[in-house]
């Protein structure tokens, strides 16, 4: 049969949906502490009165992302809470990401709403952007979760803006007066932002402690988190494990290495 040509992109997402893992599955919502609510997806356990995994996406995408790390919660047991957070693909509207800054409330407040319907501890799997909001959560609230699993982590912003400026083959004077601009009042206010970015606090690898079970997992072929970056964040904190997949796009290491990926997850979940 004959089509017309039409624009497609390449994505990571293996799922066209939660039905796809659980035909049970639940659409809840999670209450923010502003009055708003958030959407999320549950995925019932063997117990709701057990460990909770939260699985949070990265910016620019959708819940589909984090179906990949479901899959694996589902084969040990877990009950499994994928959300949203304000700004996120399918979560609530915001004029403009502010790259963990605020959105990390949203997370603390899907740990509340796990705490509050029987877990009896909180797992979080955070897939890219979805770092940032776990460890400044953690920075705030050190006893907020027991465990984080991070793919292809965001941990330090003004890197991740300058590569990308670089990627895109613009100026490298360029790459400075952005994340200047978007750290100042009139420039963030011009950009959408409800406040200027503070590139320093948004630095994870920094003034920050890791005491809980941390896996890090993430491909050298990363081409827009550069892996080096993870590699400083756990060089920061000795404590936290990195595994390094195959080489990859960025949020693909399940995709390219699915044996290792899975592997690594469960026993991180299972411990």
């Amino acid at each position: 049969m004959d089509t017309e040509p039409f624009e497609a992109q390449w994505t990571g997402h293996t799922m066209s949906g939660p039905a796809e893992i659980d035909p049970d599955w639940e659409d809840v919502t999670v209450p923010l502490r502003d009055g708003a609510s958030a959407p999320a997806w549950l995925f019932r356990g063997t117990s709701l009165d057990a460990p909770w995994v939260i699985h949070v996406q990265g910016i620019r995408t959708s819940r589909l992302v984090t179906l990949r790390s479901v899959e694996v919660a589902q084969t040990v047991g877990l009950t499994s809470l994928a959300i949203t957070y304000r700004g996120s693909g399918d979560g609530p509207p915001a004029s403009a990401s502010t790259l963990g800054q605020r959105e990390w409330t949203d997370l603390a407040d899907a740990v509340a709403y796990a705490r509050s319907r029987g877990a009896t501890s909180v797992y979080v799997v955070a897939w890219s952007m979805g770092a940032g909001l776990a460890l400044e959560l953690l920075r705030r609230e050190p006893g907020a979760f027991e465990r984080l699993a991070m793919i292809c982590p965001a941990t330090n912003w003004r890197p991740i803006v300058r590569h990308g400026i670089h990627r895109a083959g613009l100026p490298k004077c360029l790459a400075a007066f952005t994340t200047w601009v978007l750290s100042s009042r009139q420039g963030s206010w011009l950009a959408g932002a409800v406040a200027p970015l503070d590139f320093a606090r948004l630095n994870w690898a920094q003034d920050l402690e890791v005491v809980l079970p941390t896996l890090a997992v993430h491909s050298p072929g990363d081409d827009e988190i550069p892996f080096e970056l993870t590699e400083r964040f756990v060089d920061a904190h000795p404590g936290v494990t990195l595994i390094q997949t195959a080489a990859a796009p960025h949020g693909w290491e399940a995709n390219v290495d699915p044996r290792l990926f899975r592997s690594a997850v469960s026993s991180w979940l299972g411990d």
